[in-house]
């Protein structure tokens, strides 16, 4: 299952490291994520960000571990994740049209290391990230 796995991944780099972790997924899977990560831990601050603005403070001072986003929702509020300096970069299901549409901006977040998740086909719009 790709999900138990990039979990089971992501937190076994949590003792290890001091910035935080983006996880973009399609808007229908980000309660999957939530699921599959407290099915895994219990303890760990994992915050998902769907444009409420109620959220932004706790974002902008990071109190979290794992941000749990949309692609719509990082590209509308673009200016404030590309100040954060990330140390994974998940992209789930990357091969979906929203990524594509997206990807160039995706482009310009800092990460240590990114990971991109596919179901099914990879195209060929990831080549050149």
């Amino acid at each position: 299952d790709r999900l138990a796995k990039v979990v089971s991944f992501v937190l076994s780099l949590l003792n290890d490291i001091k910035k935080p972790i983006l996880i973009i997924a399609s808007s229908g899977a980000l309660s999957l994520w939530e699921i599959e990560f407290s099915k895994w831990s219990k303890s760990v601050n994992v915050v998902t960000y769907k444009g409420n603005k109620d959220i932004q403070s706790a974002i902008k001072d990071l109190e979290f571990q794992i941000l749990l986003s949309s692609p719509d929702a990082i590209f509308e509020d673009m200016e404030m994740f590309d100040r954060i300096k990330w140390e994974v970069l998940v992209l789930d299901e990357c091969q979906r049209p929203v990524f594509s549409t997206h990807l160039k901006k995706f482009q310009k977040l800092v990460a240590d290391m990114k990971l991109f998740t596919v179901t099914g086909e990879p195209v060929d719009v990831l080549q050149n990230y």
